[in-house]
């Protein structure tokens, strides 16, 4: 919220097209600081198409995932009912690995260890 009064870009887009705004859209919890900027929420298939939320499969509902059943309680788990979950977070991953290097995302996005993900260095 500090950083919205303070004049930051809530729609300027990060290397992969995402922006505050959709994860803002997201969560039911952090969307009104951002609606009462009179932003537009951002619909659930784009969120899906930007990665931001997934779609859960049916069987795998009602199931415990290993996620939570870690130390370390998931934020960005989804509710049990909800058939969208996000993405995790990847301090998170790196704080329940132990493995603060590890890359989650790279076989899927392409990249390798020499390609940093910060947009000022492509």
């Amino acid at each position: 919220m500090v950083l919205l009064e303070n004049g930051a870009a809530p729609e300027k887009p990060d290397s992969e097209g995402r922006t505050p705004k959709d994860f803002a859209s997201a969560s039911d919890k952090i969307w009104p600081h951002f609606g009462a900027l009179g932003l537009e929420r951002t619909p659930r298939w784009e969120l899906v198409e930007k990665s931001v939320i997934k779609k859960v499969n049916q069987g795998v509902l009602g199931q415990d995932s290993h996620q939570r059943k870690s130390a370390i309680r998931m934020s960005s788990d989804s509710r049990p009912e909800s058939a969208y979950a996000y993405n995790s977070d990847p301090f998170i991953h790196a704080a329940v690995t132990g493995d603060v290097l590890a890359d989650q995302d790279e076989e899927r996005n392409g990249k390798t260890a020499d390609q940093p993900r910060f947009s000022m260095w492509r």
